[in-house]
């Protein structure tokens, strides 16, 4: 069942009992499901990271004092979640000094010889699994449990804001169709918000301001817009078979109205683009597509790391699976 809180930045998945979400042990702002979907996203996250491995504030192992970038990543003890470990060895051993002060039980400190274990939180009024039996009493006997059911989890929801949803937008990236099959007013809006991103994207990580635009003290970014439909139009298939001088002109026409949500005139920002579709791999969408007009992600970086793995998990594959299926692995037993 998915619990209440944060999801994966990369693929929205939910945590629940089975997967516990990871923390960024940088910034501490954002979760991913899994060390794939952390990798994927590193390319546009390691820049807007708050801090780096010389960073005095940075998360370390009660214990040890490993980082984020040890080997494994760090986990927080369930009860409290203030203290944060590398693995459960280190776990165990800090739990004679961590159980005094563990905020789990308010007013009442903690007699279990084990820590809570991450993913399974103790109940308020009864001991941990692993708690030794009250002396005069019989120590049950443990039984084994029955395999739990895994549930399958719910596909996220379909962007808002659009008249048409495309069930695989990421195989739609990667066949470079991902503006056919749309209507006209979705394709304009998708195109500038691309191009409002990528103007956002180049002055707050790469600090570049293109000539033309509101970041460079213009009413609005109409001529850097122009300049970057006709690098689109440049790409044979990337704009839709439609497309024509007059939709050119509709485009850029729409994308000055100040009224238009979407308009030219005002910046746009990652939260502003979830919050407008609903969909928190809007933003990769809108990354990757800027990434085949212009031919080169932000910062320099490729795309490609991050497209694989939606594309994995779009068509709920496992990673060897994908990997059988592009003939990476060859043909070869």
């Amino acid at each position: 069942m998915a619990l209440p809180g944060p999801a994966c930045t990369v693929c929205e998945v939910k945590r629940d009992t089975d997967m516990p979400l990871l923390l960024c042990g940088g910034c501490k702002s954002e979760w991913y499901c899994s060390y794939n979907c952390q990798t994927a996203d590193w390319t546009h996250h390691q820049v807007t990271c708050a801090t780096n491995v010389s960073d005095s504030t940075i998360r370390k192992c009660g214990l040890c004092g490993g980082t984020v970038w040890s080997d494994n990543a760090l986990k927080p003890c369930f009860r409290c979640t203030t203290q944060w470990y590398c693995s459960r060895e280190c776990q165990v051993k800090d739990w004679t000094d961590h159980r005094e002060t563990c905020a789990g039980r308010p007013n009442q400190p903690d007699s279990s010889e084990e820590p809570p274990a991450d993913n399974e939180p103790a109940a308020d009024n009864e001991p941990a699994a692993d708690t030794e039996p009250a002396a005069g009493t019989e120590p049950t006997v443990d039984t084994e449990p029955p395999p739990k059911k895994k549930k399958k989890r719910d596909p996220p929801p379909p962007p808002k804001n659009l008249e048409v949803v495309i069930s695989k937008p990421f195989l739609e990236l990667e066949t470079k169709t991902w503006l056919h099959n749309r209507s006209q007013e979705d394709v304009y809006k998708l195109l500038i918000d691309t191009y409002r991103l990528r103007q956002t994207d180049q002055f707050r990580l790469e600090e570049v301001i293109e000539p033309g635009t509101i970041f460079a003290g213009a009413p609005n970014s109409r001529y850097g817009f122009r300049r970057f439909l006709r690098q689109a139009q440049r790409k044979p298939g990337l704009l839709p078979p439609w497309w024509t001088a007059m939709t050119f002109d509709d485009c850029v026409e729409m994308g000055t109205d100040l009224s238009f949500t979407h308009s030219l005139m005002l910046v746009i920002e990652k939260n502003d683009i979830k919050e407008c579709y609903g969909d928190r791999s809007m933003v990769t969408q809108l990354r990757l597509f800027g990434e085949q007009v212009y031919g080169i992600g932000p910062c320099g970086h490729s795309g490609e790391q991050a497209l694989f793995a939606m594309r994995r998990r779009e068509e709920g594959k496992k990673f060897v699976d994908l990997l059988k299926d592009s003939g990476f692995m060859g043909n070869g037993k």
